[in-house]
């Protein structure tokens, strides 16, 4: 953000009656006028006037023998002002002498939502000084800070100083022709800071009154966390053809090319000039335009984008410049984009016209901030909502693919649809921040920073694996626990297999991978920096949203064997029974030695739709290594750690390419915390070294690789 700019100010005094104001130069429709006005201190409030559809900030009285009235008045520069060539202030009291400055800041750079903040007076009673003071007010960081000083000069010359550090803007210079002067003067600020009291000096000792406010900086460009906005009204005719012009015989259809993103769109063959509705704009702000063209016969048009003043009729303020050809071959489907442009002050709304159409299909409609444009979408989009009538709106679809940046303690809590990304760019932050994400399919990495420290959940869909790890750790942190729990019902913390990891100059080593976590659930990672004593330093969490999980069978010491399944179910669920019976001479009933039933049995089937798959899936089966079977819970099956009994595959009709796999498992105990993943493989070995030169002249043995 900048402080707002000052366009041009203008100062008028007079003797008693109307006070005309020269119009500022280079007045725009938007931009926003302020007036200070002051009468002497024989006037009244009540009789002060401002030009009609003025608003009044804000008013403090005078006193008979003292300081002057003053009014402090408001106004959106509209048609009407720009047209005007001055503003009239009026008091109607007989005799009464005024003063007045008409400031206009630019459009685009104030907020335009709540432009000012409210103005505060002071004043000196009826004691006369040189030292005319504003009050002190809190800041607003990037605000503009205007203050004012007048007097009721008694006749006499007076002029003003600007307070230090501040720049004059105007001076009435009140003199024998008025008994009254009125200075205004501006700072640019920098923080929340209180102001502090501004003194101007008066060239006269005379009554004073001071008045501060603060002009509002412009927002920041409207991408709030991850969310993208069409403006277009009725960007694909869905249920009317509301807002858009074409030449005769040109209307709405429900059945354009499938080639277009939409079923309905505008279409024609007349040729002519097509214009979509107006979509509104703020001056100042860049933005692409962008629309779909079937060109049913060859098109050789223009593209121009246009600017008003208003939502319709109201008067052409600019055009994006040099019209953009046209032109498309027959039967081709073509998505037009311009920009970016930025609009010219005093634009509101403006379109995309497209220019000498020959017979096509229109559709796809598009305005966007040029800080958030991408594909085509609007309500109906995945993700997306309609902000208002369905077809007839705005819509809104949230993704996050911008950088945040922010300078304060906050925190994020961001739901996404399951279509979008998280976080593919940097959040940047410089304090304590959480961030918590839900309806994510992971398909991208969370980067996020908890005191300091970077954290990263990455999800790795070719081992299934959740891969945790972090930098910027303190300089005594010397390794780093990681341990997981289920979000809903918390619990102890579990220490991940092969979850501590040693730190070298505040980065970890090597991620820590989560190849057995419970599928199917929210979970939340605990990192934990331990010092060389054993005290926990640091500490950060970071979120695993549930998501549509698959079935995996995995293999913990061989994490490249592992393989998603094609579900396709399980038999049943077995227990052998461990009991010997022995029947005893002269006796009627046997003794029994019984032991615990043996563990769980259960065979799963899964399919391969090709004959490499097949192929792919046998070749680690055959392997013969233990393996733990990860479920999600949303499926009746459990998850277990297992070896694999006699196997078998077949196709299940002759020709089919897909084969059906019926796989035996018994469940054994899980392995020992000490059994991990190795953390190196030939092909991270060729990307470190160049030749086996170097990697003998690095390693003694290829144990040392794996760690």
């Amino acid at each position: 953000m900048a402080a707002p700019t000052i366009r041009n100010t203008t100062a008028a005094s007079n003797a008693g009656g109307s006070l005309a104001v020269t119009k500022p130069s280079g007045l725009a429709v938007g931009d926003y006028l302020i007036a200070w006005h002051i009468s002497d201190n024989d006037g009244a409030l009540a009789s002060m006037g401002a030009p009609a559809g003025w608003t009044l900030l804000g008013s403090n009285a005078g006193t008979t023998g003292g300081h002057p009235y003053q009014k402090v008045w408001t106004k959106v520069a509209t048609s009407t002002e720009t047209a005007a060539s001055t503003f009239t202030f009026t008091d109607s009291a007989s005799g009464i002498h005024n003063s007045a400055v008409v400031m206009a800041i630019t459009t685009g750079t104030y907020d335009s939502t709540s432009p000012t903040t409210a103005v505060s007076f002071n004043n000196g009673g009826t004691s006369s000084s040189t030292s005319h003071v504003a009050p002190s007010v809190t800041g607003v960081v990037d605000g503009l800070l205007c203050t004012s000083h007048g007097t009721d000069s008694g006749g006499t010359a007076a002029t003003y100083t600007a307070p230090s550090g501040m720049t004059e803007r105007a001076d009435t210079n009140g003199g024998s022709g008025s008994y009254t002067a009125l200075e205004v003067a501006t700072l640019a600020l920098a923080s929340t800071s209180a102001t502090g009291s501004k003194t101007a000096t008066c060239s006269t000792s005379r009554p004073w009154k001071g008045s501060a406010l603060i002009v509002n900086p412009a927002a920041a460009p409207a991408t709030a966390l991850g969310v993208r906005t069409n403006l277009a009204d009725n960007p694909a005719l869905k249920t009317n053809a509301t807002g858009w012009t074409g030449p005769s015989g040109w209307a709405r259809s429900t059945s354009v090319d499938a080639g277009l993103p939409r079923t309905t769109g505008f279409e024609g063959s007349t040729v002519g000039d097509v214009a979509p509705p107006r979509a509104a704009v703020t001056a100042g702000s860049s933005y692409y335009w962008a629309v779909y063209v079937k060109a049913i016969v060859a098109q050789s048009g223009t593209l121009q984008v246009q600017y008003y003043d208003a939502p319709s009729g109201g008067t052409l303020i600019g055009t994006s410049g040099t019209s953009v050809p046209l032109s498309a071959g027959a039967g081709t489907v073509v998505r037009y984009v311009l920009g970016p442009y930025t609009v010219p002050t005093g634009a509101t709304h403006g379109y995309l016209k497209l220019g000498n159409v020959s017979q096509g299909e229109i559709t796809g409609y598009q305005v966007e901030l040029a800080s958030t444009f991408g594909a085509y979408f609007d309500g109906d989009s995945t993700g997306a909502t309609w902000n208002g009538t369905s077809g007839n709106s705005t819509s809104t679809v949230r993704q996050s693919a911008d950088a945040v940046a922010v300078a304060e303690n906050f925190s994020i809590v961001q739901t996404i649809p399951a279509d979008a990304k998280l976080f593919t760019n940097a959040v940047a932050v410089s304090a304590l921040f959480t961030i918590a994400a839900s309806g994510n399919p992971w398909s991208d990495s969370a980067r996020v920073r908890d005191s300091f420290l970077i954290t990263s959940l990455e999800w790795d869909e070719d081992r299934g694996r959740n891969r945790i790890s972090a930098f910027t750790w303190a300089a005594d942190v010397t390794s780093v626990r990681v341990s997981r729990r289920r979000t809903i019902g918390g619990g102890a913390w579990e220490l991940v297999r092969g979850g501590t990891m040693d730190v070298l100059s505040g980065y970890m080593t090597h991620p820590v991978d989560d190849y057995e976590f419970p599928s199917g659930v929210d979970l939340d990672y605990q990192l934990e920096g331990i010092t060389n004593t054993g005290a926990v330093a640091q500490v950060a969490t970071i979120r695993r949203t549930s998501m549509a999980d698959s079935v995996w069978l995995k293999f913990i010491t061989s994490p490249a064997l592992n393989r998603r399944l094609e579900f396709m179910g399980r038999g049943e669920i077995t227990r052998s029974a461990r009991t010997a019976i022995y029947d005893v001479q002269g006796r009627s009933d046997p003794v029994v030695v019984s032991d615990v039933h043996s563990s769980r049995r259960m065979t799963i089937r899964c399919k391969t739709e090709t004959p490499a798959e097949a192929a792919a899936l046998d070749y680690v089966l055959r392997q013969g290594l233990p393996c733990y079977v990860q479920v999600p819970e949303t499926i009746n099956t459990p998850s277990m750690y297992a070896v694999i009994g006699d196997y078998q595959h077949e196709p299940p009709a002759l020709r089919s390419q897909r084969s059906v796999f019926t796989i035996p498992l018994v469940e054994v105990a899980a392995p020992p915390p000490s059994v991990v993943s190795p953390r190196a493989t030939w092909a991270q070995l060729l990307t470190e070294y160049a030749t086996w030169d170097q990697v003998l002249a690095s390693v003694s043995t290829w144990r040392e690789t794996a760690d």
